[in-house]
């Protein structure tokens, strides 16, 4: 295993899909592929060619991964085993941790740069074991070679042993301090992969931060404002049957008991709301498959265009952007995933916030920014469609956003996976179909529609 080669990968999948994909974007990264369809095949793969790391399923027939980390860990220990599987449960990673996997990876992946990412960092740690063999066996064959030495000169000096013993406890001591040095260096290694992980878990919210701190703010100056408001009531109320009961008396007395009510009613609306924004960002944040629900529709939209709005506009005051609303109040409740659905809804809002934004930059004073977004019913389907007055895009380009790893923003302003993210959530997940229409230079207008909830439910079992 040399520093600057490129390691050879064995992947082992039952799943034609899983491995040709992964072999594809695996080789144009720079990598030597071997695929097996199987955990027999792949063990006789791995005798015949002793790949430098496996990607392997847990779940295939004849022999499972489990099997395949037992008997490489038995002939390879060193070598490195990524476990990439559907098989997501804590059990199942904290088993295949236990049976010698280095890392792993939960399928679908929806994001190839995480496997590329994992594989590096496994090599690193290859080489650097290596690296670490190779240092003690060079001290070993140091010891030895000297001691011989030392031996023959005993020989001829038996003076000699005191220099001997005092050199062998200096070589000790070297062996020592830099197996130490060794050791601090993979604990601060270890703890560097920890840092990224949760760094990485956290990207996808940080962007949001500004809009879900507006967004919370607004209720809760509601519910302190009006807690307030029902102190000094509560007061004056006190004060009121303190005094000689009269018909005056009961009048104020019951007004202010209507006024009451009234308050605590406004502060449970908006602890409500302000606990849907954390429920929202808590969904957001798991990790996990999400779940069919059977929710409304347009609540979940507009809490996500008020959070893409506020976030874009924290990160420029003077952008004078608008977005205007037209639901179809004819849709009620539809079975959807919110999870993964409201991902597709703030991808493409923010697309458009973003392209209305670039245009801004251009054209400032001349240029009204403006996003509509709007639903309707149609039939056996429900219509959703984001439109922007923003840059818009190139008709040759526009059979191409919906790939993986493509984007029109700048380099480093997009990875490219959001609208094919957008793809799989819509069209695979939801049954569902969208497309875009665009005139460069004036608009572009993302049309979604969604199956109503007895289809969708239908497509999920």
């Amino acid at each position: 295993m040399e520093a600057d080669s490129r390691p050879t990968i064995l992947i082992i999948d039952d799943e034609e899909l899983v491995r040709t994909n992964l072999a594809i974007y695996l080789g144009a990264s720079g990598f030597e592929t071997i695929e097996a369809e199987n955990g027999r095949i792949g063990l006789e793969r791995f005798h015949e060619i002793t790949p430098d790391i496996i990607l392997v399923d847990l779940n295939m027939p004849e022999v499972d991964g489990f099997q395949v980390l037992s008997e490489v860990r038995d002939q390879s220990p060193e070598t490195p085993i990524i476990v990439i599987s559907g098989a997501g449960t804590i059990e199942s990673a904290i088993e295949a941790t236990r049976s010698g996997a280095w890392d792993f990876i939960l399928k679908p992946v929806f994001d190839m740069s995480v496997v590329v990412h994992v594989i590096n960092k496994a090599w690193e740690h290859a080489l650097l074991l290596k690296e670490n063999r190779n240092y003690h066996q060079y001290l070993e064959d140091e010891v030895q070679k000297r001691t011989k030495e030392l031996k023959q000169e005993i020989l001829v000096r038996k003076r000699a042993e005191e220099e001997l013993h005092t050199l062998n406890e200096e070589l000790e001591n070297r062996i020592l301090k830099r197996t130490q040095e060794l050791e601090e260096s993979l604990e601060q290694l270890r703890k560097t992969q920890k840092q990224l992980v949760v760094q990485e878990k956290l990207a996808s919210l940080g962007s949001l931060t500004a809009g879900i701190a507006h967004e919370i703010k607004n209720p809760l100056n509601f519910v302190n404002n009006f807690a307030e408001m029902c102190q000094e009531l509560v007061q004056q109320l006190q004060a009121e049957m303190e005094k000689e009961e009269t018909n005056q008396n009961k009048k104020e007395i019951h007004q202010i008991l209507e006024m009451l009510h009234t308050s605590t009613q406004t502060i449970e609306k908006h602890g409500s709301r302000a606990d849907g924004i954390i429920q929202a960002m808590l969904l957001q944040s798991r990790g996990r498959q999400g779940e069919w629900e059977r929710i409304r529709l347009h609540p979940l939209l507009q809490e996500y265009m008020d959070l893409a709005y506020h976030s874009m506009r924290a990160k420029d005051q003077t952008f004078p952007v608008q977005i205007e609303s037209d639901f179809d109040d004819a849709i009620e409740q539809i079975n959807i995933i919110p999870q993964d659905l409201s991902r597709a809804f703030l991808n493409i809002i923010n697309n458009a916030l973003w392209a209305t934004y670039e245009k801004f930059k251009d054209a400032h004073d001349a240029y009204v920014p403006l996003v509509k977004i709007s639903t309707k019913e149609l039939g056996n389907q429900i219509e959703i469609r984001v439109w922007d007055n923003g840059k818009g895009i190139p008709q040759e380009n526009l059979n191409k956003i919906f790939e993986p790893f493509y984007t029109t923003k700048p380099t480093g302003s997009g990875t490219g996976l959001g609208l094919s993210l957008c793809y799989e959530i819509i069209v695979q997940e939801h049954q569902g179909s969208i497309h875009a229409e665009s005139q460069e230079g004036e608009f572009t207008a993302f049309i979604l529609h969604l199956p109503k909830e007895e289809q969708a439910k239908t497509s999920a079992q």
